[in-house]
C-alpha cells in the first residue's frame, strides 16, 4: 500500500487531478480488512469514491507499476501487491454480502477491476514485470511475531483519548482539564497544574466511608469548617465542595469531594501567589457565529470547579469479538474456519472473517502446519 502512494506522488498524480485525495483513505481500506474495525470499515467504503474520482484506471495501473519496482528495490515480493489488492477485493464481496443480508448499500472498494485483481492481465503483466529484481526476504516470521496479539476492532481499550482529558483505565474514571494544563500521576496523587506552575490541583483517592461527603470532609479529612460549603451532583455521584479559608495571608484552597464506588475522590485546588478569584491567563472562545474570538478570562477557581464538575466514570470493560487480538496457530488436518469460527465464538460471520485475514476468502480452507490468524 505504501509502495503505491509513493508512486501516485512520485508520478504527481494529484496535481494532474485536483480530485485525488485518496493517501489516509487508502489505509484505512487496508485496517478494515486487518483490525475488523467497523469505523475504519467506513473509510473503506469511502476509498472506493475518492479512487474512482479521484484516478482513472491508467493512473491506478502507473502507479501499481512503480510501487512494484519500488517493492523490488527494497527487496520485498511483488506479488504482495497483487495480493493485498486482491484481499480489498475480497473485502468489499464479504461486505456486499453483509449488507445484502442487512438491507443496507456499500460502495465499491476501487472502482477499477470488474473482475477479480488476480485475474487482471495488465496487473499480472507489469507486477511481474517488476518482479525480475525482487530480492532479499520477506520478512515473514518477524511480521507474524510483531503482530502477534494485534487488537482485532474497535472496544473500549483501544478507543482514542480526547484531547485535553485524563484518563484512568484501573480505577475508571476520567476529567477535562482546560488548555495549558498538564496532569501525571505522582505516587498515589494525581497532579495538574498549568504551565507556568502558577497553580495546582491535586486529586487523593481515599477510601469512603458510611459518612456524607460532608461529614467525611471533617471526621476523615479532618477539616472542621469550611466558607461557601454546599453538596453537589456530578455524572449522578454524591459530593460536596467548598473553600479551606487560608492561614494567615496564605489563599483559600478550593476542596471537592466526591463518592465514587468504594473510594472518595477528594480535589485540591489552590494558587501560588494570589487569590482563587484572579485571573489566569486569557482564554480564546471559538465562536460558532462566525465572529472574531473573543477573549474570555478564566479565574483560578472557575477552572478548578470545571476540572472536578467534568469527573466521569468509565464502562467496565468486556472481553468480546470487539477488543479481542489476532493471534498466530499452526493449522491442524482438520481444522476448517466454520469449527474454529465456533469454538472461538466468533459470531455469524467468525468463518468470513477467518478467511478473509487469512487470504482465504470465499471458501478456501487451511492446509495442515499452516501458519493462519485467529480472533480471541
Amino acid at each position: 500500500v505504501l509502495a503505491h502512494e509513493v508512486a501516485h506522488v512520485t508520478a504527481d498524480h494529484a496535481s494532474r487531478q485536483r480530485r485525488a485525495q485518496l493517501g489516509s483513505n487508502v489505509v484505512a481500506g487496508l485496517l478494515a480488512v486487518l483490525t475488523g474495525s467497523a469505523d475504519v470499515g467506513e473509510a473503506s467504503a469511502m476509498w472506493g469514491t475518492a479512487t474512482v474520482r479521484g484516478y482513472g484506471r491508467d493512473m491506478e495501473l502507473e502507479a501499481d507499476a512503480m510501487g512494484a519496482r519500488f517493492m523490488a528495490a527494497a527487496g520485498y515480493p511483488t506479488d504482495a501487491m497483487i495480493n493485498i489488492i486482491s484481499q480489498l477485493k475480497d473485502h468489499e464481496r464479504y461486505m456486499k454480502k453483509r449488507s445484502r443480508e442487512s438491507g443496507q448499500k456499500v460502495q465499491s472498494y476501487h472502482g477499477l477491476f470488474s473482475t477479480h485483481p488476480r485475474n487482471d492481465q495488465r496487473l499480472l503483466k507489469i507486477v511481474k514485470q517488476a518482479d525480475v529484481n525482487s530480492r532479499g526476504d520477506a520478512g515473514v516470521t518477524p511480521f507474524r511475531i510483531a503482530t502477534d496479539g494485534l487488537p482485532w476492532g474497535q472496544g473500549t481499550s483501544s478507543s482514542a483519548n480526547r484531547e485535553n482529558q485524563y484518563i484512568d483505565q484501573r480505577k475508571l474514571f476520567s476529567f477535562d482539564y482546560p488548555d495549558g494544563w498538564n496532569f501525571k500521576k505522582q505516587g498515589q496523587q494525581i497532579i495538574g497544574q498549568p504551565e507556568d506552575q502558577s497553580a495546582t490541583l491535586s486529586l487523593d483517592i481515599k477510601a469512603r466511608t458510611l459518612d456524607t461527603p460532608k461529614a467525611f470532609i471533617k471526621n476523615q479529612l479532618g477539616i472542621e469548617f469550611i466558607k461557601k460549603s454546599e453538596s453537589i451532583e456530578v455524572a449522578r455521584l454524591k459530593g460536596h465542595t467548598g473553600l479551606i479559608p487560608g492561614i494567615g495571608e496564605a489563599p483559600d484552597v478550593r476542596l471537592a469531594v466526591l463518592y465514587y464506588g468504594r473510594g472518595a475522590y477528594v480535589f485540591k485546588g489552590s494558587v501560588q501567589q494570589g487569590q482563587l478569584s484572579d485571573l489566569r491567563s486569557a482564554k480564546i472562545d471559538e465562536s460558532a457565529t462566525g465572529n472574531a474570538p473573543q477573549i474570555r478570562p478564566q479565574s483560578y477557581d472557575t477552572e478548578f470547579k470545571s476540572i472536578y464538575s467534568s469527573f466521569r466514570p468509565l464502562p467496565r470493560q468486556r472481553r468480546t469479538p470487539d477488543n479481542a487480538e489476532i493471534h498466530y496457530v499452526k493449522a491442524t488436518g482438520k481444522a476448517t474456519y466454520t469449527k474454529l469460527a465456533r469454538q472461538l465464538r466468533l459470531g455469524k460471520y467468525g468463518a468470513d472473517e477467518l478467511r478473509l485475514i487469512n487470504g482465504h476468502y470465499p471458501g478456501t480452507e487451511p492446509q495442515a502446519g499452516q501458519w493462519i490468524k485467529i480472533i480471541r
